[in-house]
C-alpha cells in the first residue's frame, strides 16, 4: 500500500473516529440534559397539580360553609318574622303568604317552621305533610335538626347533598325559635358547587393540563388508589386503567413514604407526587405520564445536525489530508526515484533540487542525500582512476621484466618457484613450464652446473 493512500485512510479513520465518538458524547449529554429538564418540569406540574388537587377540594367545601351561615342567618330572620307575627295576631296562613313571597323573591327555595311537637305547620311546600322526628332511623338527614328543639344547639348547618326524597342536591341550615321551642329551617338547592366543581374541580384542571404532546396523561388518586379524577390521550389505551404492576408499587411506595418519585417507563417520563391534607398527611397522588417523544425527536434533530457538521468536517478534513499526502508523498517519491537512479547509475543532482530547496526535514533530507551521492561518486571515481593507475604500473613493470636480461624469480614460503622471468628460459634453456612450482635448490644446481 502507498504511502499517501495510508496517510488518507489513517487521517480519514482518525477524524471519523473522533467525530464519531465526540459525537456520541454530545448526544448522550444532550439527552440527559434533556431529560433532567424535562423530570424537573414534570416534577413541577405534578408538584402544582398536588397543590391545586388540595385547594380544588377545600374550595367546594369553603363555599358551602359560607352558603351556610347566610342560610343560618336567613333562618334567624324567619324565626324573628315569626314570632313578631304571631305576637300580632296574624294567622298561619297570613304567616305562610308572606314567608312565601320572601322564598319566592329570594334564594331562599324552602321554609320548614315547626311547633314545638316538630310538625312544620308553616312551609312553602303545601303538599308534603312533614313533621321532624328525633330518632336517624326514621330520618337519617332531619332527625338532626331535633337538637333546636330541645335547646342543645342554637344552630345547625347540614353540607350539601342528595335528599332523601329525591335526586336533588339541597342544603339546610336551621335555628331555634325566639318565642318558643320549635325548628325553623331553610333550604336551597345547591348547584353553584356543581358548577365550580366543573369549573375549578379536578376533571377540568387534569383535562386543561392535558396537551397530548408533553403531558399525555394525568391520574389523582386517594389513598386506596381510587381515581378522583383522570384524563388520558386518545391512543394511551394502556393509561386508561391502572393496571400497570410498576405503577401501582410506586405508588404505594409514595404513599407509604410521602416522596416524589419519577421514572422511565418505555417511551414516557412518569411523575408521582403525593398530595396532603389540612394536617400534612398524605391523602393520596399524582401521577404524571410525560411523553420522552420530543427528546427523540431532539435526539434526531441534533444528529442530523452533527451529521451535516461531520460530513462538512470529513470533507475538509480530507482536502487536507489530500494537500499534506501531496506535500509529504511527492518529495518521498522523488527521493525513491532518486535513490533507483543512484543503483542503476543514473543519477542526476538537478533532479532533487526542487526538494532540496524545501525548508523542512524532507528539504534536509534531500540536502543530506545529495551530499552523500556526491561523495560515493567521487569516492568511487577516485578508486576508478587509482584502479586504472595500478593497471598502467602493472603493465610498465611486466614489461620491463620481460625485456630484461636479469633473472627475475618469485618464491614461495615453500622455497618453490611461482614466477620466472623470460630470461631464465633464454639462460637456461628450458621451458618455464618446467621450473613451475620447482624447488629452488634445483635451480641453482642447473645453473651452476652451466658455469
Amino acid at each position: 500500500m502507498k504511502l499517501r493512500v495510508r496517510i488518507l485512510l489513517m487521517v480519514t479513520s482518525l477524524l471519523a473516529g473522533t467525530v464519531m465518538l465526540t459525537t456520541t458524547i454530545i448526544a448522550l449529554g444532550a439527552r440527559q440534559a434533556i431529560l433532567k429538564e424535562t423530570e424537573a418540569n414534570g416534577i413541577l406540574v405534578a408538584q402544582f397539580l398536588a397543590r391545586m388537587t388540595h385547594f380544588a377540594e377545600q374550595v367546594p367545601h369553603e363555599v358551602d360553609a359560607t352558603i351556610g351561615e347566610q342560610m343560618v342567618a336567613q333562618a334567624t330572620i324567619l324565626s324573628h318574622l315569626v314570632a313578631i307575627a304571631e305576637k300580632a295576631g296574624m294567622s298561619p296562613e297570613e304567616i305562610n303568604a308572606h314567608l312565601n313571597a320572601i322564598a319566592d323573591q329570594t334564594v331562599i327555595d324552602e321554609f320548614w317552621i315547626t311547633d314545638e311537637t316538630g310538625y312544620a305547620y308553616l312551609r312553602n311546600v303545601p303538599e308534603i305533610d312533614f313533621t321532624f322526628d328525633p330518632d336517624p332511623a326514621k330520618q337519617l338527614q332531619t332527625s338532626a335538626f331535633w337538637s333546636l328543639i330541645t335547646g342543645e344547639k342554637l344552630a345547625v348547618v347540614q353540607e350539601s347533598r342528595t335528599r332523601e326524597v329525591d335526586d336533588r342536591i339541597f342544603k339546610y341550615a336551621g335555628v331555634g325559635g325566639i318565642d318558643q321551642a320549635r325548628i325553623v329551617q331553610v333550604g336551597q338547592e345547591i348547584n353553584i358547587l356543581g358548577k365550580l366543581r366543573q369549573q375549578i374541580g379536578l376533571v377540568r384542571l387534569v383535562n386543561e393540563l392535558i396537551d397530548g404532546k408533553t403531558i399525555v396523561a394525568i391520574r389523582i388518586i386517594d389513598q386506596n388508589l381510587v381515581n378522583q379524577a383522570r384524563s388520558v390521550t386518545s391512543g394511551l389505551g394502556r393509561e386508561a386503567s391502572l393496571d400497570n404492576p410498576t405503577d401501582v408499587a410506586n405508588l404505594r411506595k409514595v404513599l407509604a413514604e410521602g416522596q416524589t418519585l419519577s421514572y422511565i417507563d418505555d417511551n414516557l417520563l412518569k411523575v408521582i407526587v403525593p398530595t396532603t391534607d389540612d394536617r400534612d398527611k398524605v391523602d393520596g397522588a399524582v401521577l404524571l405520564y410525560m411523553s420522552t417523544e420530543h427528546i427523540r425527536s431532539a435526539m434526531v434533530q441534533g444528529l442530523e445536525q452533527a451529521a451535516i457538521i461531520t460530513g462538512l468536517i470529513m470533507t475538509i478534513g480530507l482536502l487536507a489530508s489530500l494537500l499534506l499526502a501531496r506535500k509529504v508523498t511527492e518529495p518521498i517519491a522523488e527521493l525513491t526515484a532518486a535513490t533507483a537512479a543512484v543503483k542503476s547509475n543514473a543519477f542526476e543532482p538537478s533532479s532533487l533540487a526542487r526538494v532540496a530547496d524545501r525548508n523542512d526535514e524532507l528539504g534536509l533530507l534531500a540536502q543530506v542525500f545529495q551530499r552523500m551521492v556526491n561523495t560515493v561518486q567521487e569516492r568511487e571515481q577516485r578508486l576508478k582512476d587509482a584502479k586504472e593507475a595500478l593497471h598502467r604500473s602493472e603493465a610498465y613493470f611486466r614489461s620491463l621484466i620481460e625485456h630484461s636480461s636479469d633473472v627475475i624469480i618469485i618464491l614461495g614460503a615453500d622455497s618453490s618457484i611461482h614466477y620466472g622471468s623470460p630470461s631464465l628460459t633464454s639462460i637456461l634453456g628450458y621451458p618455464m613450464s618446467e621450473f613451475w612450482d620447482a624447488s629452488c635448490f634445483n635451480l641453482f644446481i642447473q645453473m651452476i652446473c652451466l658455469l
